[in-house]
């Protein structure tokens, strides 16, 4: 079942100074980095008992690797 997700704006911040680094180190590179956090995030919507709710930090309790997916 899918769900609504919900990301802090801490998260998105940090999501693009990632992609802002990674096409620093390659052109690409950083949408490569921005279509694996999609496939997470689809991930996460389409199987949300898998994953714990994150409730005092957006980034407490993370488990997924970008890799995973990969």
């Amino acid at each position: 079942m899918a769900v609504k997700l919900i990301v802090a704006p801490e998260v998105e911040q940090d999501v693009a100074e990632a992609h802002a680094w990674y096409e620093g180190r390659r052109i690409g590179l950083g949408e490569e980095f921005l279509s694996c956090v999609d496939a997470c995030i689809e991930a996460i919507r389409r199987t949300p008992e898998m994953y714990g709710m994150v409730k005092l930090s957006p980034w407490v309790g993370a488990s997924l690797s970008v890799c995973d997916l990969l």
